[in-house]
């Protein structure tokens, strides 16, 4: 008999919802609902103008408090209701697990670590009302539902049972993500201490909404989105633009902005921690203390560039090394960082010129050019190993919410 079949009435709400189709046992409920601007709805009863995000996941927990990833992100940015630049990440499997493990990398592409299964010591077991719970083992198949709705601008539905009025008014952004996703466990032999694998399936839905407001020639909506289940999740959540939409990084320069600003604002979020250590912060005396134990100037012998720097006109440029060694300061990290994009803009304002000269010479376009990649190379490889250390997110999150 199918186990979501109907058992007597009177356990009815509660066999469809928790024991044959177990959720919370033998599958997973992962759901968001957010909305940005006006919601008048008469099912639920619902009337808010507001910034609004829910989310809601039932799943199993197993031994040593394991549970399957699921992984949701969403960012608003400035506007309101039509005017607002949203985005949105809702993912499940090994999807999830590879959104949050490659995060912020630029560079990687293949994530071989990145299987979401659990290892239990026992096959799992339960039961509701004193039904056994089924476990969904090689060669069942099960449904696994998993959608979205969006809308974005205003949506009137009417079902009748109001007359002539709309049951549902919306205005603004409004959209819902919903997953049923069935775990399957498979044996790992008969032997004692053989080991037992539970695992879900792969999701993925990504949103990234952006609206312009100018004049009638600038004016725009741009909307991207993204669903896929499987294979296809795990392929789309290896690039680096599908991450990006979850990523906006923690660091409070802002994901869009230039390395150069957040150079400064790094600077002066530390600045500001030095200011309060003074003043007897204990955090912050430990989070300045953080930044300054970073070791994140490189030593290899790619990293050892010749920097150049603008002088008198137009093309003509001055060398000087690069320094590279152990920084005794976050300053110093900070410097590093400057004094490559610095010599990365003088390359590429002499580049504009008709002929260039270095320290007098006259300099090689071709030569320019190469060293120009190698700069870029390197600045985009160091900012993202100094993105994503901990000591700087912590200072970051820390320094935000004092504003």
């Amino acid at each position: 008999m199918n186990h979501c079949q109907i058992r007597p009435l009177y356990l009815l709400p509660f066999v469809i919802a928790l024991a044959g189709c177990a959720i919370g046992y033998n599958h997973t409920l992962f759901a968001t609902k957010t909305n940005v601007g006006m919601d008048l709805d008469t099912k639920p009863p619902t009337a808010e103008i507001s910034i609004a995000r829910r989310e809601f996941v039932i799943e199993p927990t197993y031994e040593k408090g394991q549970t399957l990833p699921v992984l949701a992100s969403f960012k608003v940015d400035s506007g309101f209701w039509i005017f607002a630049s949203i985005s949105s990440t809702f993912a499940g499997g090994d999807a999830a697990t590879i959104m949050a493990k490659l995060y912020g990398d630029p560079t990687q592409s293949d994530c071989p670590d990145c299987d979401s299964t659990l290892e239990l010591d026992k096959p799992p077991s339960g039961r509701v009302l004193g039904i056994p719970v089924p476990r969904y083992e090689a060669g069942d198949v099960k449904p696994f539902v998993f959608g979205t709705d969006t809308a974005f601008g205003l949506k009137m539905a009417w079902s009748g049972t109001a007359g002539q009025f709309p049951d549902t008014v919306r205005l603004g952004f409004n959209r819902k993500e919903f997953a049923l996703a069935p775990v399957f466990g498979t044996s790992m032999g008969s032997a004692p201490g053989s080991k037992y694998q539970v695992k879900m399936p792969s999701f993925l839905a990504v949103l990234d909404n952006n609206t312009t407001m100018g004049s009638m020639l600038k004016s725009g909506t741009r909307q991207t989105q993204y669903i896929a289940t499987g294979k296809a999740a795990e392929q789309l959540t290896l690039h680096k633009e599908i991450r990006d939409v979850m990523l906006m990084r923690l660091d409070p320069v802002g994901y869009n902005m230039g390395v150069g600003q957040r150079v400064v604002n790094r600077r002066t979020a530390y600045r500001t921690l030095q200011k309060l250590s003074g003043n007897g912060d204990s955090q912050a005396t430990t989070l300045a203390a953080n930044l300054d134990s970073l070791k994140t100037i490189p030593q290899e012998a790619a990293y050892k560039l010749k920097a150049y720097y603008a002088t008198t006109g137009p093309g003509q440029l001055s060398q000087q090394n690069l320094p590279v060694g152990t920084p005794s300061s976050f300053d110093d990290v900070l410097n590093y960082q400057a004094k490559l994009n610095a010599s990365i803009a003088a390359l590429q304002e002499a580049l504009k010129q008709k002929t260039a000269s270095v320290d007098g010479a006259a300099a090689s376009t071709s030569t320019l050019q190469s060293d120009l990649k190698s700069e870029q190379a390197v600045a985009a490889s160091y900012e993202n190993e100094l993105s994503k250390q901990p000591a700087l997110i912590a200072a970051i999150q820390y320094y935000t919410a004092l504003f």
